[in-house]
């Protein structure tokens, strides 16, 4: 893997993580027209989480899911770790990083979660994410 496609990835995960931190213009920018997620919390799924296509739904589902709080900040714990190659002259492949966010609760209870979250790149966006949340707070698992 060359320099230029890691760079790619990284910065695809910087934004990933901006959209989800409140920057919902990144959507539609970073998310391929088909993509799709997949989540590991049954709750996302009945609330219509793997339902999403596209980056506009994407965005406007994390809006939704951002405005249930008083405060929501995503950070990078570990990763990404990234395996990218040329398909066809395409930059494809996938990320993985761990994820921990602060939440505070529109009644002001405070709490960490953590998860994972695998991203399929095609070209220059994201089409394809699985997402796994956690109620524990990983910080210091090794």
């Amino acid at each position: 893997m060359n320099t230029g496609m890691r760079e790619l990835a990284t910065g695809l995960w910087d934004q990933w993580a901006a959209l989800w931190n409140g920057d919902l213009s990144l959507g539609e920018k970073i998310l391929g027209d088909d993509f799709a997620v997949i989540f590991g919390s049954a709750t996302a799924a009945e609330s219509g989480g793997d339902d999403l296509r596209g980056g506009a739904a994407t965005a406007a589902y994390i809006g939704a899911f951002r405005a249930r709080y008083a405060s929501l900040v995503y950070r990078t714990e570990v990763g990404p770790f990234v395996d990218m190659a040329l398909v066809d002259g395409v930059p494809t492949g996938h990320l993985v990083c761990r994820w921990r966010a602060d939440v505070t609760d529109a009644d002001g209870g405070s709490r960490v979660v953590a998860g994972h979250d695998i991203l399929r790149i095609e070209g220059e966006r994201i089409t394809y994410a699985w997402s796994v949340t956690g109620v524990r707070d990983l910080t210091g698992i090794a």
